[in-house]
């Protein structure tokens, strides 16, 4: 939808509730296999990324999906990161917070699954 022009965004009253469970499809490693080999996923992020933040490092996708990257894709994924902190500068308050919580949570995924030593 945003790659069509539609305008995306937070709302401060949640309206449905996300339930967890061990059992969802998400969970399995079949789903979070096919997840990252996800192409047209994998090209829609990478488009998003080019015209939101100016960002065009290719591989921050599988970075961010999976512990199959190879280290110039987690290194494009931590830039990516860094990219959205930045951006988030400009951003109301409340979205400005919300962002950085977002961009420390997946660098705290991305260390976790890759090493603290990036």
């Amino acid at each position: 939808m945003a790659l069509r022009g539609s305008r995306l965004g937070r709302i401060a009253l949640p309206t449905l509730l996300y339930r967890r469970h061990a059992e969802q499809l998400s969970a399995t490693k079949v789903w979070q296999k096919e997840l990252v080999h996800a192409v047209e996923t994998a090209q829609a992020h990478q488009e998003l990324s080019q015209r939101l933040l100016g960002f065009s490092e290719a591989g921050t996708y599988a970075a961010l999906t999976g512990p199959a990257a190879e280290p110039e894709e987690v290194r494009a994924a931590i830039n990516l990161i860094k990219a959205v902190r930045m951006a988030a500068n400009s951003f109301p308050f409340r979205d400005r917070l919300a962002m950085r919580a977002m961009a420390l949570t997946a660098m705290h995924r991305i260390r976790g699954i890759y090493g603290t030593d990036l």
